[in-house]
């Protein structure tokens, strides 16, 4: 059974290993990015979600929120109380099988939760 939750401290290493696993994708992750701060940073904001199959940690979304977004010159002003989505991750043979669906689901109600009005998300294309 999955089971999505705030990730904490002890999944720092695990989670790391699991970005790890997909660099030089089409995220363009590097050896430099994301790292052991970045994650660090993101358990500090509350901001770390994992998706684990039987205790495994097989899927990872991370959200930032505050001033700092809400302020971006890039988003819409009339959209604020917002955060933003990043470093989406499912572990390579969990994919095609719609469980990013199933860890969004669980990110955006605990935004919502939060008060957050918006969702902004980084796409490459």
């Amino acid at each position: 059974m999955f089971n999505v939750r705030l990730a904490t401290k002890k999944d720092a290493q695990e989670i790391l290993a699991l970005y790890k696993t997909l660099l030089f994708g089409p995220a363009d992750w590097d050896d430099d990015y994301p790292s052991i701060n970045t994650i660090n940073f993101d358990l500090l904001n509350n901001g770390l979600f994992v998706m684990e199959d039987d205790g495994e940690i097989i899927g990872a979304a991370s959200i930032d929120n505050g001033a700092d977004v809400d302020n971006l010159p890039i988003w819409n002003l009339d959209v604020t109380q917002s955060a933003e989505l990043s470093r989406i991750c499912i572990k390579k043979e969990y994919q095609n099988r719609h469980l990013v669906a199933v860890l969004l689901d669980h990110v955006f109600k605990t935004l919502k939760n939060r008060g957050k009005k918006s969702v902004h998300i980084l796409v490459k294309t």
